[in-house]
């Protein structure tokens, strides 16, 4: 009977102490819970405002390069008088620097008693101010490329060609200028602007433009983790001529002042 006893008790001390071990080890796992979910809802903060806006731009750009690839491809040079070599004569001729996504992109035509030309508004959100009025930050401001969207009829295809049916004259095409296409949603980029009255397009509210149609505008390559100057498509062939080597020490000099001024 002691011998019953003292089993008996030896069994509830032990049950105790299960109970508490188990107490203790469920308090832990709730306290390694707790600091794991603070941890990852630490992290999903982290992921970045910017690195949401990237995303659903991109998918919102896949459309749009889808649009206009279906689309005639009309491929046109235009001489500017823009010598560039190095960022500083990039900075030299621009007034902001900034770093950013391009959200959205929309057809615009600029119309006058002359005719129609094709222009793209697009919208970039602005990750870093990388020389300039640092207030720009998580802003947005638009910027008005040239080239983009139009009909052969804005485009005075009525008159060159009259033997075109309204169908063929209301088909619209994609104007590339030096065969550089137009920036779409998702593309990152460093933009290096100047600013315009909106007198200028006949537009709303003042705007930016990239200098020589795109020789300051820098897209991400994201598997070089650089920047680039954008390339033409189709064989192409552009008025503005550098050569590999000017090239590719431009890009490097671009990428470094990119790192070199960027907070994020």
């Amino acid at each position: 009977m002691e011998k019953f006893f003292l089993l008996s008790t030896f069994m509830l001390l032990s049950l105790a102490g299960c109970s508490q071990d188990t107490k203790t080890s469920f308090n832990t796992e709730l306290n390694n819970s707790e600091i794991t979910s603070s941890v990852v809802s630490k992290k999903l903060s982290e992921t970045s405002k910017y690195d949401v806006i990237v995303a659903e731009s991109k998918t919102k750009g896949e459309k749009i390069r889808s649009e206009y690839n279906a689309k005639e491809q009309l491929f046109t040079s235009a001489f500017v008088d823009v010598d560039i070599e190095t960022v500083s004569d990039v900075l030299e001729i621009t007034e902001i620097a900034v770093s950013g996504v391009v959200v959205n992109s929309e057809p615009f035509i600029y119309t006058t008693e002359s005719g129609s030309e094709p222009y793209t508004k697009i919208t970039l959100y602005v990750n870093d101010v990388l020389e300039g009025d640092a207030s720009f930050k998580d802003t947005e401001i638009i910027i008005y490329e040239a080239g983009g969207i139009i009909s052969k009829r804005e485009l005075g295809m009525d008159t060159k060609q009259p033997e075109m049916t309204t169908k063929e004259l209301d088909e619209e095409v994609v104007v590339n200028f030096d065969g550089v296409q137009n920036s779409i949603p998702g593309t990152e980029m460093a933009a290096f602007l100047v600013k315009l009255p909106k007198e200028s397009l006949g537009v709303s509210q003042d705007f930016y433009q990239f200098m020589g149609n795109y020789m300051t505008r820098f897209e991400k390559n994201d598997e070089l983790n650089e920047f680039t100057l954008p390339s033409a498509v189709n064989g192409a062939e552009s008025e503005i001529v550098l050569s590999v080597v000017q090239e590719e020490k431009l890009n490097d000099e671009v990428t470094n002042f990119v790192k070199d001024n960027s907070e994020n």
